[in-house]
């Protein structure tokens, strides 16, 4: 594809100067000016970054410069030359052309973290890919370098080390963050027109049977009795087609970017209040075609975006990435053999008890079929920063946390048994009674996590956990 860039701004007196100069985002936060900085000196080997513009320095590479930097926007020299970051965020409100030419008119004059990959699935609690891309430019890690994120969530760490030409290990304990996080990456090395044309196959595979609806047949008796609490009976069979007819293909990355354009619609489909992270049921009318439309318009929305991204995208090498489901306290087996091996960790583990993280996906694993409703309980428990348990439970949980306290710094052991003394009063609600329990065993699965983090990571390879 070809890109051309139309600046919206007359050259600046910088540019008649003959030394290369960069430029940072004007409307990023302080906390991202603070890492401009820092990624600009370790990518230039300089000190005191922190004005806006910045001279590169005659040693270094320009080129090097522009495709790495997250929070810069030009570099500038005899002309005005975008940063590879810029023109991928611009890709967020450019448009390929039918001939396949993506003219980018204007770099980006506001924050936009949800551009080409990084807007396939809903996910709250996500990760900024500049923040990303700055941390493995601070930690100076060459291409063909191994990331490792053990709270891979939608993957972000995972695209932004391919994007960058390196290797990456990502892990989570929710099936459906798995498939988001590969689908994700596999689309990088996916050809934009085989997503597009094998897009409108399926689309008009769907159509063509949504005439005359087949009665469910993809999930069990109790699965079904479930999902029909849920959905109005036409959606369910509009869903089995759906599901069925991406599962007769045989591209696996396909197949996992057409299910995740189906579970980003599902809130919407069904009788749960798509605002609201809770349970919550809210019985409405349904008309026949609706699921199969909104796939059909998820699907085009979702190119939409991937093909500029592609577009502004050099060919990358395919590199190695690995996304694996499980729990990051422990070494998994599949991943034994990357141990002492990881040049960095980057990650955003889970909160303390804030996000339902298995809820808030609920009907997307029914639907798919990544975990049955019987061990969806069992998962919440093993999940680092869960929200729910019985009072049995809680008393395990505050046994287990008295058992292993001493691990802990005194802060951490000072702040859960404050809120112990306080929680444990009588006449004290259930989630309040629970909280202590339940930040103790935070902590000290955070703490287990790190121990097995560590064993994976090279001797002097830095771990940021944001």
């Amino acid at each position: 594809m070809v890109v051309k860039f139309l600046p919206n701004q007359q050259k600046s007196q910088i540019c008649l100067q003959k030394s290369m100069q960069c430029r940072m985002k004007r409307y990023i936060q302080p906390f991202e000016r603070k890492l401009a900085a820092m990624e600009f000196e370790a990518l230039c080997e300089v000190k005191g970054a922190e004005e806006s513009v910045q001279e590169i320095p005659k040693t270094v590479d320009s080129e090097t410069v522009k495709n790495r930097l997250a929070y810069w926007d030009c570099v500038e020299g005899e002309n005005i030359e975008p940063t590879l970051q810029a023109l991928l965020e611009a890709s967020y409100y450019s448009e390929c052309s039918d001939t396949g030419e993506l003219v980018v008119e204007r770099l980006p004059n506001t924050r936009i973290l949800r551009y080409g990959p990084h807007d396939l699935h809903e996910y709250r609690g996500k990760f900024f890919p500049q923040l990303v891309r700055a941390l493995m430019n601070i930690a100076k890690l060459p291409e063909g370098a191994l990331v490792l994120d053990p709270f891979c969530g939608s993957g972000t760490t995972n695209v932004e080390a391919a994007v960058m030409g390196m290797k990456s290990i990502g892990m989570d304990l929710n099936p459906l963050s798995v498939k988001i996080s590969r689908a994700k990456v596999g689309l990088l090395y996916t050809e934009p027109e085989t997503l597009q044309k094998e897009t409108e196959r399926l689309v008009a595979e769907i159509q063509g049977k949504s005439g005359a609806l087949p009665v469910p047949s993809l999930w069990d008796d109790s699965e079904l009795k479930y999902l029909r609490n849920w959905f109005n009976e036409t959606a369910l069979r509009e869903i089995d087609l759906i599901v069925s007819s991406i599962r007769d293909r045989s591209d696996q990355v396909l197949r996992d970017f057409w299910e995740i354009c189906l579970s980003n619609i599902l809130r919407g489909i069904s009788w749960q209040k798509e605002v609201d992270l809770r349970i919550r049921k809210e019985i409405g009318s349904y008309t026949q075609g609706t699921a199969v439309k909104r796939f059909t318009e998820e699907c085009a929305r979702q190119i939409k975006r991937i093909l500029p991204y592609r577009a502004v995208l050099p060919e990358l090498p395919v590199t190695f990435f690995k996304v694996v489901e499980g729990n990051s306290t422990t070494v998994l087996p599949e991943l034994r053999k990357y141990q002492e091996k990881c040049d960095a960790l980057i990650t955003s583990p889970p909160y303390a008890t804030a996000l339902p993280y298995l809820d808030t996906d609920r009907l997307s694993l029914a639907v798919l079929g990544l975990l049955k409703r019987d061990e969806v309980k069992k998962r919440d428990l093993d999940m680092i920063g869960n929200r729910e348990v019985s009072e049995k439970k809680r008393r395990e949980l505050w046994a287990y946390y008295e058992a292993r306290r001493e691990e802990l710094t005194q802060p951490i052991r000072d702040i859960v048994e404050k809120i112990a003394l306080a929680n444990h009063q009588d006449g004290v609600g259930f989630r309040r009674k629970n909280l202590p329990a339940l930040l103790g065993k935070y902590f000290l699965d955070m703490l287990d996590a790190m121990r097995a983090q560590e064993s994976m990571l090279a001797a002097g390879a830095p771990a940021f956990y944001i």
